[in-house]
């Protein structure tokens, strides 16, 4: 859904949601009841706080990382961390 995200009709949605391998009446009726809306909208208020404007995000004591990073730039933030630490 993240690299059909211009153009996520409901019919989009629901196809390549069935595309996915989801129960996709299952699927429908959450979205139609409103089923998880208080908490993405929760997560969406805590997402603002934060000014966190995209994904994917990271917050690691403080220090944001913002897109898709490799393994290793994780490894570089955590090991200052850590030696920060000692």
């Amino acid at each position: 859904m993240h690299a059909h995200q211009d153009e996520l009709s409901r019919d989009v949605m629901f196809a390549l949601a069935q595309q996915a391998g989801l129960d996709v009446a299952r699927f429908r009726a959450a979205i139609d009841q409103g089923t998880y809306r208080a908490q993405v909208d929760a997560d969406k208020a805590v997402a603002a706080e934060l000014q966190i404007t995209g994904t994917p995000s990271f917050l690691i004591n403080g220090h944001r990382i913002v897109g898709l990073r490799s393994p290793a730039d994780f490894r570089v933030v955590l090991d200052r961390l850590l030696a920060e630490q000692r």
